[in-house]
């Protein structure tokens, strides 16, 4: 089979995701990648072949460019030169739905939702714009895809998916990511909460800093970390004076990614919303237990009592008492991080996996764009 597959955002995580479904896709089939220019492309093995666009990185330029038309002609004369047999639509941001109805009438069609619904990390007059604009997006994308790909049967729930007919969409679980541990660093032992990615309202971190500072009467040299780019200027208060907290508040390239996993005893997820993320499989590439409140697909990815705790969204005794179950049982803690490590070298987590499930979906897509075909 030869398969395209496409994305117009591709940075941090959606390069991570993208391109280790195409390794997985390549040992067996012909994959061909579409992604912006600017991409590190050192991810993808030889077997893949890229293509890059000229899309710049910032959100700005890039939605000027792509809406030029200049570059659905680039995009669609390419992909009608390679002839693919499937185009999957693998990261949804930024691509406009009505490119997607023009490869959708062409080809059968894949397009992967990594977030049906949108999260409130803007202010309340720019989050009801980007909400509306995602939504009606969003509904152009999946109004022309033959199948459906989301990260969790918990997200058909979404006012975007529940009212498609549900046999077009297919739960795919996130994959491990390995690959940060090809720079070996040593894991050190050591009383460090990390919180990680980028900073918004919705990722709680108002509550971590209360339940650590809470948690600290219990386990004095208790440590927190919170790397990631974003304003984190309302919280400033509340950490002042307080040296046990790190702050690395800027982008994180990936070698300083490994360092920070590798000396954290557990990665900390306090969200008040939120749908799937793939920093759990992160973690448990680097054998950290999470702890992570109940939202989104968070308690699939997480096994409570098993690889980390799971507790309800916005408590702080919660999260406090989560905090010091773990720092204070060395023995829990690292068995929870094996069984991690486990979890996520096989099953629906492998991207052997996660590639033979996807090639399924693609051979459905095929069938109905077929029928659909030949009906019109």
């Amino acid at each position: 089979m030869k398969i395209a597959l496409v994305t117009f955002a591709s940075y941090g995580a959606a390069v991570h995701y993208l391109s280790q479904l195409a390794n997985a896709l390549a040992k067996q089939h012909r994959v061909i990648v579409f992604l912006p220019g600017y991409t590190d492309d050192s991810y993808f093995s030889d077997e893949v072949s890229i293509v890059k666009l000229p899309i710049p990185a910032g959100l700005l330029p890039a939605l000027i460019k792509v809406f030029k038309p200049q570059i659905a002609r680039t995009l669609m004369r390419t992909i009608s030169g390679i002839k693919p047999d499937v185009v999957h639509l693998v990261f949804e941001h930024r691509f406009p739905f009505y490119y997607a109805k023009i490869i959708g009438d062409q080809y059968p069609f894949v397009v992967t939702i990594h977030e049906p619904k949108a999260v409130p990390n803007r202010g309340p007059i720019a989050n009801g714009m980007v909400t509306v604009l995602q939504f009606l997006n969003n509904t152009g994308l999946t109004k022309s895809a033959d199948k459906i790909i989301i990260h969790s049967d918990k997200l058909r729930a979404a006012n975007l998916l529940a009212r498609l007919p549900q046999s077009k969409i297919d739960a795919v679980q996130v994959g491990t990511f390995n690959f940060f541990k090809t720079n070996h660093i040593a894991a050190t032992e050591s009383n460090n909460l990390l919180f990680f990615g980028r900073i918004a309202h919705y990722k709680g971190i108002g509550y971590l800093v209360k339940a650590a500072q809470k948690a600290r009467s219990s386990v004095p040299d208790l440590t927190v970390t919170i790397a990631g780019e974003g304003d984190l200027s309302k919280y400033g208060k509340m950490i002042s004076g307080e040296n046990w907290f790190e702050i690395i508040n800027r982008y994180i390239p990936d070698d300083e990614v490994a360092v920070l996993f590798a000396k954290a005893a557990v990665l900390i997820m306090p969200y008040t919303d939120g749908s799937q993320t793939g920093l759990i499989s992160v973690a448990g590439a680097f054998g950290k237990p999470v702890i992570a409140t109940d939202v989104g697909n968070f308690n699939e990815m997480v096994d409570n009592g098993i690889t980390g705790l799971i507790i309800p969204p916005i408590d702080v005794n919660s999260l406090s008492d989560a905090i010091v179950t773990l720092l204070k049982n060395a023995r829990l803690r690292r068995e929870m991080g094996e069984n991690a490590k486990g979890k996520f070298r096989s099953g629906q987590f492998s991207w052997e996996s996660i590639a033979a499930r996807t090639q399924d979906i693609y051979q459905q897509a095929v069938s109905l764009h077929t029928r659909k075909s030949g009906s019109s």
